[in-house]
């Protein structure tokens, strides 16, 4: 497949106005699910007591013990409560007169669990259970949904004790939140949140695809880069969203790959910013390192995904390691990009807002994540939309590339333009020069020569004329060779002035063309006109008045060799800003696409106008005539 750099800025444009106008549907849909969570949702994070147990040790019956229970304490919310080779217990209390009546599902938003388990302990001593996390099979959730959402049992009075048991087998950390909903607020939730993902992935995707076949169009190994880092992008929200457990491994997720796509994205970024900024030639140094900790941030993802923690590391530091290369990555590639663009890569300028855009948002969202800040539904998806953000602003640095593209081949095709008619001007002007030369020397050198020779054999004419009665010589033998001389001299003169027409610089190009055509066609019996207007009124300098004396010649030349014309007509206008020209005749005409290889007469005259920024034509058939045509720019 084989896209014009035209057409892919037409297509590209339209695809940047596509993308705004899903920002726009997103931002409106992201605005309807913040509503509805504020009004139709209450909080309970804080109502939860915590305690930690090694894994395993415990049961629900055991946690619920007196003494078990004396040792809770308050959760504090933010508090990341992932603790390797343990599992969090809370607890808390839903029967609290007046507050959650009402109120018939607990969500557990925001987070990656691998495995949440919760009980209901209700007023009759009896236990509803229910579990969910990535770990889990999805098909076993009591509500079908990406996010974790657990139905709360209808009771009459007494106390409803909610138990949660959360637990990570990785370093990821885990920023406990939970909120109770209403039965149709959620499900207008739900969908609000489909309808945010489904049209975030979808555009996402989309992108991916049209940049996609850019690159291959293009043969700009940049833009699959660009590919690599939106699919890790997309891969990484799925993953954070829940949607992975619910489309891919419904039977439960075998692997943590958040930080897998976490690198990934790290060295398709990078990558990108290297080859679309071109900093393995205009920074050599920098390319390796940044490639190098683009590497590690990928590799060091990739064994996560494996492994509980990176050799030499301590579990805690793992997962943070891996977002600090990513966070050092996209930090680079602002800084990349900022130095570009100070060095007038106008590109560079997008790259920077959208990787700015971006590590705001991890920068807010890893800061929820590690429990510096609380749960809300914009710290849990300013993810999504500083991707979005970052996806739009890229966009238009790949549209700022084609153009820039476009307008560096334009400007070449210009300069090449002008280089062309400045080699043709001078290799005009040389022929002029070489003709005019040749014909000085045919009318001073040769012309002089056979006149001489005319002027004595004259004078031997007269002598022999003298002594022819004593001698009987015949004097009339030396008259073929005078009248020979004669014939050679105007054909001297002739050709001397077809190779350098004097008279046009002495009389002007009318009285040129006047005697141009009167000796090229008064002899061979053709009838002609020429009509000229308001040639005097403009400015008309020696190059356009030579290019239209010899195309005007060359046509001539044509017609009295192939055209069996009667008559001619040549006409000149002034048109606005242009100096029209036309040269027809009633002749036999001829097939233009069978002749246009070997009309080396009708391209160097075409050459010839174009030179000048004219247009050349020629309008022809077999049998209607031929009308030469061509139109000069007059200078303002």
């Amino acid at each position: 497949m084989n896209f014009s750099r035209d057409k892919m800025g037409h297509r590209s444009g339209f695809a940047v106005k596509t993308a705004w106008i899903l920002t726009v549907v997103l931002l409106i849909s992201f605005g309807k699910i913040t509503g509805a969570q504020a009004k139709d949702s209450i909080d309970i994070s804080h109502n939860f007591d915590i305690l930690f147990f090694p894994v395993g040790s415990y049961d629900p019956h055991s946690v619920l013990s007196d003494a078990s229970v004396a040792l809770f304490r308050p959760l504090q919310p933010p508090e990341n409560i992932n603790r390797i080779g343990y599992e969090a217990w809370l607890k808390t209390d839903l029967s609290s007169p007046g507050r959650h009546e009402g109120f018939s599902i607990l969500e557990v938003p925001g987070q990656i669990f691998n495995y949440l388990d919760v009980w209901y302990v209700l007023p009759d001593g009896g236990m509803e259970h229910f579990r969910a996390g990535d770990r889990y099979p999805y098909v076993d959730r009591a509500i079908k949904n990406a996010s974790y959402a657990f139905p709360v049992p209808p009771y009459a009075g007494g106390n409803l004790i909610v138990l949660i048991r959360a637990r990570n087998d990785t370093t990821h950390p885990m920023n406990f939140a939970a909120r109770l909903w209403q039965n149709q607020p959620w499900t207008d939730y739900m969908l609000g949140l489909r309808l945010w993902y489904g049209i975030f992935l979808g555009g996402m995707l989309a992108l991916a695809g049209y940049n996609l076949l850019l690159g291959a169009s293009l043969k700009d190994s940049s833009y699959l880069f660009y590919v690599g880092y939106i699919l890790s992008i997309v891969a990484a929200v799925m993953l954070l969203s829940g949607l992975s457990e619910e489309y891919l491994w419904p039977e439960g997720k075998p692997l943590s790959l958040v930080s897998a796509f976490n690198g990934m994205g790290a060295f398709f970024g990078v990558g990108f910013v290297n080859r679309f900024l071109g900093i393995d030639t205009r920074y050599p140094l920098v390319f390796r390192a940044s490639l190098i900790a683009s590497i590690v941030a990928m590799v060091a993802g990739v064994w996560l995904a494996f492994h509980d923690a990176l050799p030499g590391l301590p579990d805690g530091l793992s997962a943070a390691l891996v977002q600090l290369l990513s966070l050092s990555c996209a930090a680079y590639f602002i800084g990349i990009s900022l130095k570009c663009y100070s060095m007038k890569l106008v590109q560079a300028r997008f790259l920077a807002l959208g990787m700015g855009a971006l590590l705001s948002s991890m920068l807010v969202y890893f800061s929820y994540t590690h429990a510096f800040l609380p749960y809300n539904i914009v710290s849990a998806h300013i993810l999504e939309a500083g991707a979005l953000a970052e996806g739009m602003l890229l966009s238009l640095a790949l549209a700022d590339r084609i153009k820039i593209l476009n307008t560096e081949k334009n400007a070449a095709e210009i300069l090449a333009l002008e280089i062309e008619r400045l080699f043709s001007r001078n290799l005009v002007e040389v022929q002029e020069r070489e003709r005019q030369s040749v014909a000085e020397a045919l009318h001073d050198s040769i012309g002089h020569s056979v006149l001489v020779l005319r002027n004595q054999l004259h004078q031997i004419r007269q002598a022999t004329f003298a002594r022819s009665e004593s001698r009987n010589i015949d004097a009339d033998v030396l008259n073929p060779p005078i009248a020979l001389c004669k014939e050679v001299m105007d054909d001297l003169r002739r050709i001397s002035h077809d190779l350098h027409p004097h008279i046009l610089a002495r009389l002007g190009l009318q009285a040129a063309l006047e005697s141009t055509l009167e000796r090229a066609l008064d002899d061979s019996g053709i009838e002609w006109s020429l009509d000229i207007k308001d040639l005097a009124e403009v400015p008309v300098d020696r190059d356009v008045n030579l290019a239209i004396y010899r195309v005007v010649q060359e046509a001539l030349s044509n017609i009295l060799k192939y055209s069996s014309a009667t008559t001619v007509n040549c006409t000149m206008r002034v048109n606005g800003h242009k100096l029209m020209c036309s040269i027809s005749d009633n002749g036999i005409g001829f097939d233009s696409e069978a002749v246009a290889g070997d009309a080396l007469g009708l391209q160097e005259s075409a050459g010839r106008i174009r030179v000048l920024g004219g247009v050349y034509s020629v309008r022809t058939s077999p049998g209607a005539g031929t009308e030469v045509g061509f139109w000069l720019p007059i200078p303002v």
